[in-house]
C-alpha cells in the first residue's frame, strides 16, 4: 500500500477575502423611463450598498428605456427593487445577459442541431441507421 501524498504547489496566493466577495457580488439591472430615472438612481443608492460605488446607465433606443446596472453584495439584499433583474456580463465583449436568455438560446440551437442530425440520418442507407 502506498501512503505518500504529494501536496500541490501553486504559483499564486488565494486570498479568501476576495474569493468570498466575488462569490456574493451580483450584477443587478434596474429598468427605468427617462422621467423616472433620477428617482430610480436615488432609490438604488439608498437601498443597496453599491460595490465599487458605480452605477452604469445605458439607454435602449429600441425599447425607449434606461437600464441601470450596478454590483451589489448579495448577502445584504432582502428584496429587489421593482423592474430589477439579475444579469451577467461577459467581460471580453461587455455583453449583458440573463441565464434564462442563455438557456433559451441553447435550447433553440440544440433543437436546430437535432433537426439537422435527424435529416442526415434519414438520408443514410437503411443498414447504417442506428435504430
Amino acid at each position: 500500500m502506498i501512503t505518500n501524498v504529494t501536496r500541490p504547489k501553486f504559483d499564486y496566493d488565494i486570498e479568501p477575502f476576495f474569493t468570498s466577495e466575488d462569490m456574493s457580488n451580483k450584477l443587478f439591472c434596474t429598468f427605468s423611463t427617462e422621467d423616472d430615472l433620477e428617482n430610480v438612481l436615488n432609490t438604488i443608492q439608498s437601498k443597496y450598498k453599491i460595490i465599487y460605488s458605480k452605477i452604469f446607465v445605458l439607454y435602449s433606443k429600441s425599447q425607449d428605456e434606461y437600464m441601470c446596472t450596478y454590483n451589489v453584495d448579495f448577502g445584504n439584499v432582502s428584496t429587489f427593487l421593482e423592474n430589477t433583474i439579475l444579469v451577467h456580463r461577459k467581460k471580453e465583449t461587455n455583453t449583458l445577459y440573463t441565464i434564462n436568455a442563455l438557456n433559451t438560446l441553447i435550447k433553440e440551437l440544440n433543437r436546430d442541431t437535432r433537426h439537422f442530425i435527424q435529416n442526415k440520418l434519414e438520408r443514410l442507407p437503411q443498414q447504417y441507421t442506428p435504430y
